[in-house]
């Protein structure tokens, strides 16, 4: 609405509390851009010294350059980079080193998603479930993560496509 920017200068201009800055986040912007953040050169024009603006976009674009500007991509894993991180995150589950087949963190990427917090999660249900073996197969990714509505989709589409319509 049109009170939001004069909002946020308030917060961005109000004395902070029990810390030396405010921290303001402002998130939702699909993309940030001049136009979907008119208010930001003025911001970025008398930048207030006691606070910071926390802008999360999932794209940045034409932004005016400023020194109290820093833009700090945060995207999102995917592929090898979020396997790998669920390997990594495998170990702090409690599962041995190598504890999570390549082919198990993959069906768990493609069931849970790309959200950290729950793959951690289904990670700490599968360490759970891998006991003092601590190994987890692709087996048991399969009988404890349900698939995902995408997966299940992507698997009738390709069982239509080979002709395996009972199948479909």
């Amino acid at each position: 609405t049109g009170q939001e920017p004069r909002l946020l200068l308030e917060h961005l201009r109000t004395a902070p509390f029990g810390s030396p800055f405010r921290l303001v986040v402002v998130d939702g912007f699909g993309k940030l851009e001049p136009k979907t953040a008119p208010w930001l050169e003025e911001v970025l024009k008398t930048p207030p010294s006691r606070a910071r603006l926390l802008l999360c976009a999932d794209e940045c674009e034409g932004l005016p350059r400023s020194a109290g500007l820093q833009v700090i991509s945060c995207a999102p894993l995917k592929g090898a980079a979020l396997e790998q991180w669920v390997r990594d995150q495998a170990k702090e589950a409690g599962l041995a080193p190598g504890g999570i087949d390549p082919r198990a963190a993959a069906l768990l990427t493609a069931r849970v998603g790309t959200g950290l917090q729950a793959l951690a999660l289904a990670l700490e249900e599968l360490a759970l479930l891998a006991g003092s073996a601590g190994r987890v197969t692709e087996q048991e990714v399969r009988a404890l993560i349900p698939p995902s509505l995408r997966e299940t989709c992507f698997e009738i589409l390709d069982a239509a496509a080979a002709g395996r319509v009972g199948q479909a």
